[in-house]
């Protein structure tokens, strides 16, 4: 019965379940546990807090700013009536959710996230002494029963502490990098030791592959420098390399012509290999390039767009016992609400998921809040609502379109890619949410949404 009364009622656009919220006492600060999490689900989905038995569903998009804005403001009132100074979110690996919550809150929250995409890793953000710190561990550190899989690289009981905010996955993007670094360095020695010169080649196949050397030694050199990786090594090779290259260019007739390819290429090459510039200039007397030619490098060099890179630092790493205080400390909140328990924010998500799916029989967009309203609120207060907003009898059909079967019409519609076109249809059949129909446009017989039909007029016939 209630959900044959749904069809009736429009959806709201917020539910509260009043209750018991979770805090707890913490270095005598009074901390409400919060566990955040959002979908796109039914209509728009929708976004969740939950504490304990209070919860608060807002309908909307996780990654928009509004509705997020609308949560916070909700979980501020529960704070405010619970008396509580911090706040502690634990929340799926959304990075757009973390950053609003810390940008929102500072200092004063704590911020747990757990991702089913490395389902292990746990990223535990906060502010210590002005500065945001992160502590990466397993999700069975309060567990006495340890996962064993290859993926994880953080042995059980111990644990990174990184200066900066360090978002669940990271492992991921580390081990990515690792092997990049390995391919740079391996691509760049093969490119050092790459044979350029021999006694019969041309002066324009000299140039081209001290060209193409010259660029591929300054995008590896580059791509190794932005990693912070040491190069001395490879410059020390580089240079090697240029000085058995001058002496088997002085072993041929036209040592001048190459000679001048030779040094005008060089000095081309990363600022890092300026040892091997000049090795290449004393061998052959040469002077430097002219001022215009390096004025013209600089000034390209200066229109390049610098990237700007948060700076992380891995400050420690190793068993527990031994970390700094105040990631101890941090670790002690977690225990009092994940003790004998995997860390997780299953909490939001079994609010989220046991409704969402349930909900999608209602008629309409899913209707998914105006369900929670019926299901998650005591009985009187759910009829209540349903009797106060419930329209009894057939009621208005909200000026949607009729047609018939065998009937000509003119149709203003929208597509699923939000492409409004209008179109002159005769209409075969009529089903439950579309309707089948030939189209004088496309010539063709289409299936039409009633939700997509903006406007409809009937045909007058002659």
């Amino acid at each position: 019965m209630i959900v044959e009364a749904l069809r009736h009622l429009d959806e709201p656009r917020r539910v509260v379940v009043n209750g018991e919220s979770q805090v707890i006492e913490w270095n005598g600060k009074r901390i409400l546990v919060v566990h955040v999490d959002g979908t796109r689900g039914g209509g728009r989905g929708i976004v969740v807090a939950g504490s304990n038995r209070h919860e608060i569903y807002i309908s909307g998009n996780e990654r928009d700013v509004d509705v997020l804005e609308k949560l916070a403001k909700e979980i501020e009132e529960l704070a405010k009536r619970e008396n509580t100074d911090m706040y502690l979110f634990v929340m799926d690996g959304g990075r757009w959710l973390a950053d609003f919550f810390m940008e929102r809150f500072n200092d004063k929250c704590v911020i747990v996230e757990h991702s089913h995409i490395t389902w292990w890793e746990i990223s535990v953000i906060y502010k210590h002494a002005g500065e945001w710190f992160t502590i990466r561990l397993r999700d069975d550190l309060f567990v006495d029963e340890k996962r064993s899989n290859p993926e994880i690289d953080i042995p059980p009981g111990h644990v990174e502490v990184w200066q900066g905010a360090v978002h669940v996955g990271y492992a991921k993007k580390i081990k990515r990098e690792q092997r990049w670094i390995q391919s740079w360095k391996k691509h760049l020695n093969e490119t050092i030791e790459a044979k350029l010169f021999h006694r019969e080649m041309n002066e324009r196949s000299f140039r081209t592959n001290l060209a193409w050397w010259v660029k591929r030694i300054n995008m590896l050199t580059r791509n190794l420098m932005m990693q912070k990786e040491d190069i001395s090594e490879f410059v020390e090779k580089v240079k090697k390399a240029v000085k058995a290259l001058c002496t088997e260019i002085k072993a041929v007739k036209k040592t001048r012509k190459f000679a001048e390819i030779l040094v005008r290429q060089i000095s081309r090459l990363h600022k890092a290999y300026d040892e091997a510039k000049k090795v290449a200039l004393s061998e052959f007397s040469a002077k430097p390039q002219n001022a215009r030619e390096e004025k013209s490098t600089d000034k390209k060099s200066s229109k390049k767009r610098k990237r700007s890179r948060k700076k992380i630092k891995l400050v420690y790493y190793g068993p527990l016992s031994k970390a700094p205080k105040h990631a101890k400390d941090i670790i002690e909140l977690l225990k009092k609400v994940f003790k004998g328990k995997h860390i997780s924010n299953n909490k939001a998500e079994s609010l989220i998921g046991l409704y969402i799916h349930s909900a999608r029989s209602c008629r309409g967009d899913g209707k998914i809040l105006l369900k929670l309203e019926s299901q998650r609120k005591h009985v009187a207060d759910a009829f209540k609502y349903l009797s106060s907003h419930l329209r009894f009898g057939r009621g208005p059909r909200k000026n949607r379109p009729r047609f018939h079967v065998g009937h000509d019409y003119v149709i203003k519609y929208r597509d699923l890619q939000d492409r409004i076109s209008e179109r002159k249809i005769k209409v075969l059949a009529i089903h439950k949410r579309h309707i089948t129909a030939y189209c004088y446009l496309r010539k063709d017989v289409r299936k039409f949404r009633k939700k997509g039909v903006l406007s409809v007029s009937r045909c007058q016939t002659i």
